[in-house]
């Protein structure tokens, strides 16, 4: 109903009750209308916005099965994988070596359920970062775009070690973003082989989100 066609309907600011009810609104039938607004836009809102929450169903070691490698020269390695996966042993201390895989699996919650909605999905890398030694290009994060079906839960968003360059030890974080919004995170501590995990402060990392089943 456009603004004009308001103006036509309802009565002048001078008035009276009476003559709201002649022109064939009540008061009440007014204040119904505008509440009815509201919750419609309200509505839409949040169809808009999509995802509610992200949250961590579990983390640690990573088994996968029927892994297909995409070329991806955005990422650090060059390329990212995509697979289904079980945690095999929760736990947030990884300890490094080749070809271990560790990660999240993540549940995302909103409206309507069932929606494929997408997110951005970040690694953070502690210092000094990630040095590829066939391009030169040290990063301190990699991120891609992933979606989702809300309500639905698949593991994993994980990290395949690899050669030495990519067995950084210190403070890996796995984040899920909706446009600014940050959805969920999750923190593991890479350590050595044979050295034991040093504390940490605490963070205000929630159990990580996930849906799908991507990364390096």
């Amino acid at each position: 109903m456009s603004a004009t066609l308001l103006a036509r309907e309802l009565p002048s600011a001078s008035a009276g009750p009476r003559d709201a009810r002649h022109s064939g609104y009540s008061l009440i039938e007014l204040l119904i209308a505008i509440l009815i607004a509201l919750f419609l836009i309200g509505g839409v809102i949040v169809v808009e916005q999509g995802v509610h929450r992200a949250y961590g169903d579990q983390s640690g070691i990573v088994k996968l099965q029927d892994v297909k490698t995409t070329k991806d020269a955005s990422i650090s390695t060059g390329s990212r994988t995509q697979s289904d996966g079980t945690i095999t042993r929760s736990t947030t201390t990884i300890e490094a070596g080749p070809a271990v895989i560790f990660g999240v699996k993540v549940r995302i919650r909103g409206k309507p359920d069932g929606k494929i909605v997408r997110y951005r999905v970040v690694w953070r890398y502690p210092e000094p970062g990630l040095r590829n030694p066939n391009t030169g290009i040290t990063k301190l994060s990699d991120e891609f775009m992933d979606g989702q079906r809300l309500g639905s839960v698949k593991c994993c968003y994980y990290w395949t070690l690899g050669d030495p360059w990519t067995q950084i030890p210190g403070r890996w974080v796995v984040e899920l973003w909706d446009g600014r919004r940050l959805l969920a995170s999750q923190a593991f501590t890479l350590v050595t082989q044979g050295q034991s995990a040093q504390p940490v402060a605490p963070s205000n990392d929630s159990g990580l989100s996930q849906t799908n089943s991507s990364d390096h």
